[in-house]
């Protein structure tokens, strides 16, 4: 009660950049706890507040309006209010333009974060053809800039991949969905080539596995058995090592995994083995 008391006085005070920070920093915990509709209404007066002092100043505040905008439209995602969230990325988007030039690297990673979270409504409303637009545009983003970055922008590009195949996913165009699940695997082999797993390189091991068990589930779509297999069983040995190193953070997604590769083994008849993976997951949970 005494957080609602104090958040409601502030939300009452005259508007100035330390009050949008200062609801932003609560705004972004309430996210963390998934609090969405107490995030939406500090969001709302937080636009507000930017909206104000962008009018005033717009070159100091383009960027804390563009990421006010952006937060703001995540939100709304999370609760599902799809079209506000396109008008909030949208806006994001174009306060990001306005500063654009061939070497702001922000600028144009934010551009690029924008058609992401577009092509992610766009998405979520099955509209995949329009999301896959969305997804190359911000591809081409975040490609030149990994090509001009000594490859900081890699891991952007694989999920832009990532995101391309779910769209095709969606279209049932499993073939052009594995080339791009294939192109992901790429990078994050290259990644993690010649790194142990560690704390510092374990999400990268991760998104390789994830990448392995949606290519392999891709697969099962087109009833293609032979790469669903190949494909699982390289994830669960990703997962596996996880599971070892780190058993807390990992040993959930060596289990699902093995129920996902009993799962296939049942549709490819093969009673013996879907039993020992069941088996084996069963033991883990």
């Amino acid at each position: 009660m005494f957080d609602f008391l104090k958040v409601k006085k502030e939300m009452d005070e005259p508007n100035s950049p330390e009050l949008a920070q200062r609801l932003s920093s609560t705004a972004a915990q309430l996210s963390e706890l998934e609090e969405h509709k107490k995030a939406e209404r500090l969001y709302s007066r937080i636009y507000e507040i930017y909206r104000e002092l962008y009018s005033e100043n717009k070159e100091q505040y383009r960027i804390s309006f563009a990421l006010c905008c952006n937060s703001y439209g995540d939100t709304l995602t999370e609760l599902k209010k799809y079209d506000d969230a396109l008008q909030y990325y949208n806006i994001s988007k174009e306060l990001f333009e306005e500063g654009a030039n061939p070497s702001g690297n922000e600028l144009l990673d934010g551009i690029a974060t924008e058609y992401n979270n577009i092509g992610d409504i766009y998405f979520f409303k099955g509209n995949y053809d329009e999301a896959e637009k969305y997804y190359r545009m911000a591809l081409e983003i975040f490609d030149s800039l990994s090509q001009n970055s000594d490859k900081a922008y890699m891991e952007d590009v694989a999920y832009c991949y990532d995101s391309i195949a779910k769209a095709k996913m969606g279209e049932e165009k499993y073939n052009e969905a594995i080339d791009c699940y294939d192109k992901v695997i790429s990078i994050y082999e290259s990644i993690t080539k010649g790194f142990e797993i560690n704390r510092h390189t374990m999400s990268f091991f991760e998104d390789l596995a994830t990448a392995y068990a949606d290519k392999g589930y891709t697969a099962s779509c087109d009833k293609d058995f032979e790469s669903t297999e190949i494909n699982y069983k390289h994830s669960a040995e990703i997962f596996k090592k996880l599971a070892d190193a780190f058993p807390d953070e990992y040993s959930d997604e060596l289990a699902d995994q093995y129920d996902d590769m009993s799962a296939l083994y049942e549709d490819m008849g093969n009673k013996e083995m879907a039993k020992e993976y069941h088996k084996l997951s069963k033991s883990i949970r």
